[in-house]
C-alpha cells in the first residue's frame, strides 16, 4: 500500500511540473506596479490610441509606443511573463505595423495558454496581414496531429483526469487484492489505461516543443540565401522575406541562421534579422 501511495505521489508531482508553463517569479518593475496594473496601464494606452487614431493619428502612436515601452520595461525588470502581458505586447506592435514582433509575442502567449480565445483571434489577424501561413510539411503535420488537444482542452482539466484516473486504477486494483470480484481487475486495467491518455498527450508537448525552436523574422528588407553568406550564395527567392513569417532553426553558423520554413523548404538568414518564440530558447554554435 505504501508502494502505491508513493507510485501516486510521484506521479502527480511529474505531471504538475510537466504542465507547469515557464514562467519566473521576481519583483515588478516598481514598487507599486504589480504585472496586472502594467498590463491594465498598457491596455489602456491602446484603447486610447485605437479611438483616437482617425483623428490624431500621431497622438495614437505615441500612446502605442508608450505601452510597449511600458510592457517591455516590465519585461526587462523581470515581471513574470504572462498571458495578457505577451497578448498585449503583440496587439500593440500589430497597431504599430510591426508585424514580425507582433507574431513573436502572441506566439509567446499562446505558448502559455493555447485555450485562450482573444489570443488566437489576435494571431490569426496577424498571420492574415502577414499573408497567411503556408501549407505545412509531413513533419509540420504530424506535430499539430499529436498536439490537436492543445486548443480547446486546459493542460490542468488532462492533469486532473490523469491523476484521478491512476488513483482510481490503483485502488481497484487494492480492492481486488483483498478480495473483490475479479472484475476488478479489468476495471482497475483500464483506468491504469485511462491515465496514460491525458499523461501520454501532456509528455508529447512538453517533448515537441522542447526539440523545437521556432522564430520569427522581424526585420524588412531580408533576403533569404542558399548559404550562410551574402557574397558566396545566391538568394533563395527573388524577393525580401516579409516580417512575421514563422520559422523553424535548425542550425546556426557564422551569425546566420539555417531555417526550415512550413512548406518544408530550408534557407538561410541572418540571426539578427529573426526572434525566437522561445526567449530563453538557443541553439549551440
Amino acid at each position: 500500500m505504501r508502494a502505491m501511495l508513493t507510485c501516486a505521489v510521484v506521479a502527480i508531482s511529474t505531471l504538475f511540473s510537466a504542465t507547469a508553463p515557464a514562467a519566473q517569479t521576481h519583483p515588478p518593475t516598481a514598487a507599486t506596479d504589480s504585472p496586472d496594473a502594467i498590463v491594465v496601464r498598457a491596455a489602456g494606452l491602446i484603447a486610447d490610441a485605437e479611438r483616437g487614431w482617425g483623428d490624431d493619428p500621431e497622438h495614437a502612436e505615441t500612446a502605442l509606443l508608450e505601452a510597449v515601452s511600458l510592457l517591455e520595461a516590465a519585461q526587462g525588470a523581470g515581471s513574470p511573463r504572462s498571458v495578457e502581458l505577451e497578448r498585449t505586447l503583440g496587439a500593440s506592435f500589430l497597431l504599430l505595423g510591426d508585424h514580425g514582433r507582433a507574431v513573436v509575442h502572441l506566439r509567446r502567449a499562446q505558448l502559455l495558454d493555447p485555450t485562450n480565445k482573444t489570443v488566437r483571434e489576435t494571431l490569426d489577424a496577424a498571420r492574415v496581414r502577414v499573408g497567411g501561413t503556408p501549407p505545412p510539411d509531413a513533419r509540420e503535420r504530424a506535430a499539430r496531429a499529436l498536439l490537436f488537444w492543445r486548443g480547446f482542452v486546459p493542460r490542468p482539466a488532462l492533469l486532473i483526469v490523469g491523476v484521478v484516473a491512476w488513483l482510481g486504477a490503483w485502488s481497484l486494483l487494492l480492492a481486488r487484492r483483498l478480495g473483490a470480484p475479479r472484475v476488478t481487475t479489468r476495471l482497475g486495467l483500464a483506468a491504469l489505461f485511462a491515465s496514460l491518455l491525458p499523461t501520454g498527450a501532456l509528455a508529447s508537448e512538453r517533448v515537441i516543443l522542447a526539440l523545437r525552436a521556432d522564430a520569427v523574422v522581424v526585420q524588412r528588407g531580408v533576403l533569404a540565401r542558399n548559404g550562410p553568406s551574402d557574397d558566396l550564395y545566391p538568394a533563395t527567392f527573388t524577393e525580401a522575406v516579409e516580417p512575421g513569417l514563422e520559422v523553424v532553426v535548425v542550425d546556426h553558423r557564422d551569425g546566420w541562421a539555417s531555417v526550415r520554413l512550413a512548406s518544408g523548404q530550408q534557407t538561410w538568414l541572418p540571426e539578427n534579422a529573426i526572434e525566437m518564440v522561445t526567449p530563453s530558447r538557443r541553439r549551440s554554435r
